[in-house]
């Protein structure tokens, strides 16, 4: 009889149990379960519930969670067997967070579930808002936030390799006050410049090494818009920038020949030396090039010497007029310039274009000696109507009509063709 008692209670107990996924298993629990009386959890043996929190249902304080066995065994409530590492919660502890207490980062009982993912929803940030986002495991492991995963090798992926004796400086030499955004890169931003104050510019590196100081690299003079050439190169620095280096520093045109050189033009060349001189020697005069001023050389122009235009003893100084040279034979009275009648060729040949005038030439005006209309001679003011100059070729008999025009019946070409 006994036998078949205990049969039956255990059947029941497993059909309760394959009916609810959060029924403890069949039997008497092990742990607290063990010292527990029959009517703690069987006030009637009658539909008794298997799931924890039938029993338990004021020691849950941060549902929904789901089935307690998944965090916590039948000895205590706090010891738990939680995996963190679990693909639902995607957070797996590492270095210190594997000691950390569950209240170092869950401080409240109800917000188990709250998703904690960055570094910034535990930890204060040291760096202030010069990092955008959770970017901490970038430099820091989970270890320890000192040392800094950023070595010297690791630097070489920024902006600024560190070379030479930057190797060796210590990270708060260059960032100062945890500043890491944003830092000068210039040498004077943490090296005084106090052998040139500033005279040089910020760029260092044009003439040093990233050794030392007396490390000076081959300077490249080009760069500063005066490349040296020819006999420059043999010129010591303090040749042209003084003992103290700071003599063309203090020169407003420090590029200019004449800041070193000494001219014995005067004013007859203001212009600067290399339009004749070149840097292999002074007594080597290059042809001067008189196309890149405001008067190129044409014909006979070229075969002048220098002096024949450029005297310093002509009064008043040359021009590039006509006139300063060759004079007016005309006396103004043209109201042209020169080279609007005349080349630098021959003076004979005129080449006026008389259709910029008022009276354009058709016809057999075009032919016309220009001394034929223009007498004794007369270039302006020079009657337009042909009265003015065929008053003789007008006939004298009573057949021709003594009012109209003569270009009312008669063209340029030919006093007989008849319109």
């Amino acid at each position: 009889m006994k036998a078949l008692v205990v049969i039956i209670v255990l059947a029941w107990t497993v059909g309760l149990a394959g009916a609810n996924p959060n029924a403890a298993p069949a039997g008497r629990r092990g742990g607290a379960h063990a010292g527990a009386s029959c009517l703690t959890c069987h006030p009637t043996f009658k539909s008794t519930p298997t799931a924890c929190a039938d029993c338990h249902d004021k020691q849950r304080p941060h549902e929904p969670m789901g089935a307690c066995q998944t965090c916590h065994t039948t000895a205590t409530w706090r010891t738990t067997t939680f995996d963190h590492a679990a693909p639902s919660v995607g957070f797996a502890l590492t270095g210190k967070h594997q000691s950390a207490p569950c209240t170092a980062c869950h401080p409240t009982k109800v917000d188990w579930n709250a998703p904690v993912r960055g570094c910034l929803d535990c930890h204060a940030d040291p760096h202030g808002t010069q990092f955008k986002g959770n970017v901490c495991t970038e430099c820091h492991t989970t270890s320890a936030f000192v040392p800094s995963l950023i070595d010297i090798d690791k630097h070489d992926l920024f902006a600024f390799p560190l070379r030479g004796s930057h190797r060796q400086a210590t990270c708060a030499s260059c960032h100062r006050g945890g500043v890491f955004i944003g830092v000068s890169q210039t040498c004077v931003s943490c090296h005084a410049d106090r052998r040139h104050n500033g005279r040089f510019g910020a760029q260092c590196q044009d003439c040093h090494g990233v050794t030392t100081w007396q490390q000076v690299t081959n300077f490249d003079h080009a760069i500063t818009g005066f490349k040296l050439e020819a006999k420059h190169v043999g010129v010591a620095c303090t040749g042209c920038h003084g003992a103290d280096g700071t003599a063309l520093a203090r020169s407003k045109a420090p590029t200019d020949c004449r800041t070193c050189h000494a001219t014995p033009h005067d004013r007859h060349f203001p212009a600067s030396c290399v339009g004749c001189h070149s840097t292999q020697g002074w007594a080597k005069v290059e042809r001067y090039d008189h196309d890149d001023t405001a008067f190129p050389l044409e014909l006979r122009h070229r075969t002048l010497r220098c002096g024949a235009c450029h005297d310093a003893k002509r009064k008043p100084p040359i021009t590039s007029a006509c006139r300063s040279c060759h004079g007016d034979p005309h006396r103004g009275s043209t109201g042209y310039e020169c080279d609007d009648c005349h080349r630098a060729d021959r003076w004979r040949v005129i080449r006026f274009d008389h259709d910029v005038t008022a009276y354009p030439l058709v016809g057999r005006h075009r032919v016309a000696a220009c001394d034929g209309c223009h007498r004794n001679p007369a270039w302006t003011g020079v009657r337009t109507d042909c009265i003015a100059c065929h008053a003789f070729d007008r006939p004298r008999t009573s057949s021709h009509p003594p009012e109209p025009e003569c270009e009312d019946c008669h063209n340029q070409w030919r006093w007989r063709t008849i319109n």
